[in-house]
């Protein structure tokens, strides 16, 4: 999830934005559809939860340059401030100005029928030859947060007098934290899928079939995939959403780590977007690049990264292959040889691993993984031989596959051997409504990772 800073919340004036079901005022209506542009990007921007304060921020940023003849720059924006009534509002931003795209509606960013119907809207009103999507809001990565309302996590980040940095408080995972804070509502738990674009009013989240719902019907009325999808959300730079996106889309853009509650800086977002043109790879690139020079002097706690989703099939393949040959080798292991070159290229003491511990950067687990492999011994030195040859091979294939995936890939100097990939993978075998959730996830269910965990925590 996009991470909230109180000291932020006190720089920022929301007043300019104040946006209620019954006032409109300060926006122009405009019904007039453009003619076919470069470029449509729908920021699909679910601000009622506790993020509605970073909305006002971006929509400045956006109007600061605005639509032009290449691009048309629009936002669906659920909103509920306090003291209000919630609000959903179709906009066009254009330069030094908002107009606001039809009457005021009170829809669920949770649901898959607002997304689709949002899409719609951008797709039939905002014609382009290509279609970027932008999910603003919080985040999971592949676990369930297994609650329906979300937090303000902002102790997870302290001020470092002595830097000058903002970092992250790693004493405490972030799923331990939503149960520290979110005890007294374990009973409103909601349905085990990944969670992003949470709607506290209608108490919703978009899981994976609602995402997988909806992204068919836009692909089907875009008649091709999505040329870019990009996740201003923590935690989404896994493996996990880049399986359901690699569906829908060609290329992404996400973070491994937890992500400042002010998100894309949407001024340098928008000029990677013109600068490009119809080169989508090298606008996802220099997305990634802005993202740096938005959060490069202010924390040493960041990553981000853009993904070649045509390759996905192919990591996952690689992935899926690994998951079999080390299944294989847990059953045939002589005192405990390979589960202990497993904990010890896993271990957060040697493998990058982000806010929720239970994910770790792939590239830096595989290139362990290769360096411990001949201390394996299995039940005869002929099938040691051969499985550290397999392994190697595998490994070696997974890590010339990952750069050609990750084209882009950005980290703070706490997190240096994040690159750009993450996975889920537990150290030990956790039993709580977070963890299970696990199973559910499209990745989980076409890949035998989740059986070699099974195998390797028992």
């Amino acid at each position: 999830m996009k991470v909230l800073l109180r000291s932020l919340l006190v720089l920022l004036s929301i007043s300019t934005f104040i946006l209620s079901c019954n006032d409109g005022s300060d926006l122009q209506s405009n019904n007039r559809a453009l003619e076919r542009k470069e470029c449509t990007i729908l920021i699909y921007m679910a601000a009622d939860n506790d993020l509605y304060p970073f909305a006002s921020q971006n929509l400045a940023q956006l109007k600061e340059v605005g639509s032009n003849e290449h691009l048309n720059i629009l936002v669906h924006l659920d909103i509920k401030v306090p003291g209000q009534k919630k609000v959903t509002k179709h906009l066009l931003i254009k330069k030094n100005q908002i107009l606001q795209i039809g009457p005021d509606m009170c829809l669920n960013s949770g649901s898959a029928e607002t997304l689709i119907q949002a899409a719609l809207w951008a797709i039939n009103n905002y014609p382009a030859n290509h279609f970027i999507l932008d999910f603003w809001n919080h985040g999971s990565g592949d676990l369930n947060p297994r609650m329906d309302r979300t937090i303000n996590p902002a102790y997870l980040f302290r001020y470092n007098e002595v830097t000058g940095l903002i970092e992250l408080d790693r004493s405490i995972s972030f799923t331990n934290f939503i149960d520290l804070v979110g005890n007294k509502d374990k009973e409103e738990l909601c349905d085990p899928n990944r969670g992003i674009c949470f709607d506290e009013t209608f108490h919703a989240y978009l899981d994976d079939s609602k995402l997988m719902k909806a992204l068919t019907r836009i692909t089907s009325a875009l008649g091709k995939h999505i040329d870019l999808i990009m996740f201003d959300a923590c935690l989404m730079a896994g493996t996990g959403t880049a399986c359901i996106a690699s569906q829908f889309a060609d290329y992404m853009t996400a973070s491994e780590e937890v992500v400042l509650g002010p998100g894309y800086n949407y001024k340098l977002v928008v000029n990677a977007i013109t600068s490009n043109g119809n080169n989508i790879k090298q606008m996802a690139k220099d997305i990634v690049i802005g993202y740096e020079a938005t959060y490069g002097k202010l924390t040493s706690d960041y990553t981000h990264s853009a993904f070649d989703l045509s390759l996905f099939t192919k990591i996952n393949n690689n992935i899926d292959l690994l998951a079999q040959l080390l299944i294989e080798a847990l059953d045939d292991e002589k005192n405990n040889t390979l589960s202990i070159a497993i904990r010890s290229a896993r271990s957060r003491f040697t493998c990058t691993y982000f806010e929720e511990p239970s994910y770790i950067d792939l590239f830096h687990f595989y290139n362990n993984l290769k360096d411990r492999l001949s201390s394996i011994i299995l039940s005869t030195p002929t099938t040691t031989s051969t499985m550290q040859t397999a392994l190697n091979k595998v490994l070696n294939e997974g890590l010339a596959l990952m750069p050609k995936f990750i084209i882009a890939n950005v980290r703070g100097s706490n997190l240096a051997g994040a690159r750009g990939l993450s996975i889920y993978f537990p150290e030990q075998k956790i039993n709580n409504p977070h963890h299970n959730s696990y199973q559910y996830t499209e990745f989980a269910q076409h890949n035998n990772w989740l059986q070699f965990l099974k195998a390797y925590n028992g």
